[in-house]
């Protein structure tokens, strides 16, 4: 164990249940950064733009290649830090015994680059916008890395906006991706107004 490894190691024993550490790395270099981040530690503190931003791009240690069936590959940076603290299977992928453990190039399939990188948005801490083009799919992708808050800010997004005339469709569209919430949402309205929701043309 390095001093700097020994030292987080006390500063976290300190630390009263719920308190969060914030490591303050302003003129720090990018390996102590890295380093503190291979114990855990995932926050991170800099008060000067002109030095963090040339540091956050040297500790972009992987790329996330997602490969969609009629579209060209699309390669996005990002740090393996991030994503093991946001999502656990990133975390096995990175850390555990699967294949892509150690790799700097994580292949992704059969999810759409335009969902990764908005719940990448997401994990980084940007605000997301979330609207009846993008839902389903980006619940999809965060449900299937299991970044929960975004999930659930997906469902509850659609769930508010079922009605009668979209209930069928929505249920289908739910179904067809894995929303088993919204799904479940949809088919308990369609049994409470069967007979308003068979008039309508998606039924």
């Amino acid at each position: 164990m390095t001093e700097l490894q020994s030292r987080w190691e006390q500063l976290r024993s300190r630390l009263p249940n719920g308190v969060n550490l914030l490591a303050v790395s302003k003129r720090q270099p990018a390996e102590a950064v890295r380093e503190l981040a291979r114990c855990g530690q995932c926050d991170f503190g800099e008060s000067r733009v002109q030095e963090a931003l040339p540091k956050q791009k040297e500790l972009m240690d992987c790329a996330l290649v997602v490969r969609q069936n009629g579209h060209e590959p699309v390669e996005i940076r990002a740090h393996r830090a991030v994503l093991c603290a946001a999502s656990r299977p990133f975390c096995s992928m990175l850390t555990g015994g699967l294949r892509e453990r150690g790799a700097e190039v994580i292949e992704l399939q059969e999810v759409s680059a335009a969902s990764i990188m908005q719940m990448l948005d997401f994990v980084y801490g940007a605000e997301v916008e979330i609207n009846a083009a993008n839902a389903l799919n980006l619940y999809r992708v965060s449900d299937m890395y299991e970044v929960l808050d975004l999930a659930e800010l997906c469902c509850t997004f659609l769930t508010k906006r079922t009605t009668v005339g979209n209930a069928c469709a929505l249920l289908t569209a739910a179904e067809t991706l894995g929303c088993g919430p919204v799904a479940q949402h949809c088919m308990e309205l369609v049994k409470r107004q069967f007979e308003q929701v068979s008039a309508t043309e998606s039924f």
